[in-house]
């Protein structure tokens, strides 16, 4: 949430805060709904306990594929935004690493 509202104006961050917080709900009922259709899918009409199992096995690994894949943008947005900022910072002389400190 920090990395969402510490991007924008102050004056703009309880705005953003309030969309981010809209996107998680969403999000959250979007991957109830996939998951649970991906076990039901996999399931099909099938109701005993090796199918069950390995419905729930596949619905796991989707689990993971999708963590995976959500680390990984994260993880590519921080270092772009990192970049940016360290580059914003180089063309404004006085601020960034190199600034001498009283």
């Amino acid at each position: 949430m920090r990395m969402v509202t510490g991007r924008v104006a102050p004056a703009l961050s309880g705005m953003i805060a309030g969309i981010a917080s809209s996107t998680l709900q969403v999000s959250t009922s979007l991957s109830v709904a996939i998951i649970g259709g991906i076990f039901y899918t996999t399931l099909g009409t099938r109701q005993d306990p090796a199918a069950i199992a390995h419905a729930f096995i596949v619905a796991l690994l989707s689990i993971s594929v999708f963590l995976a894949v959500g680390a990984a943008l994260g993880i590519s947005l921080a270092r772009a935004g990192a970049a940016h900022t360290s580059m914003r910072a180089a063309a404004r002389p006085g601020f960034g690493p190199e600034r001498e400190r009283p």
